[in-house]
């Protein structure tokens, strides 16, 4: 009898303390997609585990004590509960991990749209420096009429170049940008 009431202690303490440890099921935000969220999920979920463990341990001393058949339900009962909202949990990481991925879909399609808006603008200077081929910036250089024409014709040209150099980045920073985002977008797959 003395063995059954400290296992009864025992069992009414790790009820206590599961029911004061697990939050409900409501905190998370299903719209959350930080990396904090998933942590916290993943603190959760370990947490549970470890409560789940002690309640087997609690099981497997009243099985072996032949302890009352009320107790071991109520152990048994509690370890359900525990795996039930280990499986809410899961499905809530699921959810979030789900969540992340449409949202890096989104952002890929949109730096995808850049890089060709980019790749389109780059392509039609290019075109347009083939078909005026010809004419170089030397030639526009040297038709200047005066020392005055020629420094508006050199800063004309320079202004050319810069804007070609500006673009050529920006094309370049656009096609990283998409790279960024597809490595970024196969790493949340890859963890989820």
């Amino acid at each position: 009898m003395i063995i059954s009431r400290k296992i009864r202690t025992l069992l009414c303490g790790l009820l206590s303390a599961a029911l004061f440890t697990i939050t409900p099921l409501g905190t998370l935000d299903v719209r959350a997609t930080t990396q904090d969220d998933i942590n916290a999920v993943k603190a959760e979920l370990a947490e549970i585990g470890k409560q789940i463990e002690a309640q087997q341990g609690v099981i497997n001393q009243l099985t072996e004590n032949k302890g009352r058949v009320v107790d071991r339900k109520i152990a048994i009962d509690t370890k359900i509960d525990l795996t039930l909202r280990q499986i809410d949990l899961i499905n809530k990481q699921v959810e979030i991990y789900d969540s992340i991925i449409a949202e890096k879909q989104e952002e890929l399609r949109q730096a995808q749209e850049i890089e060709q808006a980019q790749t389109d603008l780059l392509r039609s200077r290019i075109r347009a420096m083939e078909e005026n081929g010809n004419y170089s910036y030397i030639s526009f250089l040297f038709e200047a009429s005066s020392f005055s024409d020629l420094l508006a014709r050199l800063g004309d040209v320079n202004d050319i170049m810069r804007y070609d150099k500006d673009l050529e980045e920006q094309y370049m920073s656009a096609r990283e940008d998409v790279e960024k985002i597809k490595r970024s977008f196969e790493d949340v797959q890859l963890q989820q």
